[in-house]
């Protein structure tokens, strides 16, 4: 039976190149002391799970590891201190997420008439899906200058008081950074001509 403690404070670092939509992951961890408490352990045991399967083993001599994972997914990190006698440790774990693919393009299935007479105009977009972290909204472009970022609902009204062309964009964002992975734009242009 192993009395090495399990490590403490493992985190993934999401500094770049590390962050959520890159296929490479950092983590760190509190070193772990061996059965006498002064001892540090001489390696670590690092696996890596995708659900039940295990997707990749490494030993490291330093209190981080670096995991290279090339399906997009959720994954489970377990790291167990190894001492100078092989005896292998409790295991620390945690969940983490790869996600390098870009939400589905919006679909617009309302959009102004073209050409249209009128100032005041409605887009709306099918929902768009992101199978791993999720939609975190939408951002809505009006000729070219973003006029709505990270938006949740699927539809933007808004007033466009001049006759031309106008061009609307819209894209889908996910929740794999702070800044998500964003789609292609779905892109409509119509006119405007009110004379």
């Amino acid at each position: 039976t192993s009395t090495i403690a399990a490590p403490t404070s493992l985190a993934r670092d999401l500094n770049n190149p590390y962050e959520a939509n890159k296929s490479t992951a950092k983590f760190t961890w509190e070193a772990v002391n061996d059965v006498d408490g002064i001892t540090q352990v001489a390696s670590y045991l690092v696996r890596v799970f995708n659900g039940d399967t295990e997707h990749s083993t490494q030993t490291v001599t330093t209190n981080e590891a670096i995991v290279n994972i090339q399906t997009d997914g959720i994954y489970t990190i377990k790291v167990s201190g190894i001492d100078a006698l092989g005896n292998v440790g409790t295991a620390a774990e945690s969940s983490f997420r790869i996600d390098t693919t870009t939400p589905s393009v919006p679909v617009l299935i309302t959009v102004p008439d073209n050409p249209t007479n009128v100032y005041s105009y409605t887009v709306e977009w099918n929902i768009s899906t992101d199978a791993v972290s999720g939609v975190a909204g939408y951002n809505v472009w009006v000729n070219r200058t973003q006029k709505a970022t990270l938006q949740p609902t699927t539809a933007f009204n808004f007033d466009y008081t001049a006759d031309g062309e106008v061009v609307v964009e819209v894209s889908a964002v996910d929740n794999a950074t702070d800044d998500g992975n964003e789609s292609a734009k779905a892109v409509y242009t119509f006119l405007v001509d009110t004379i």
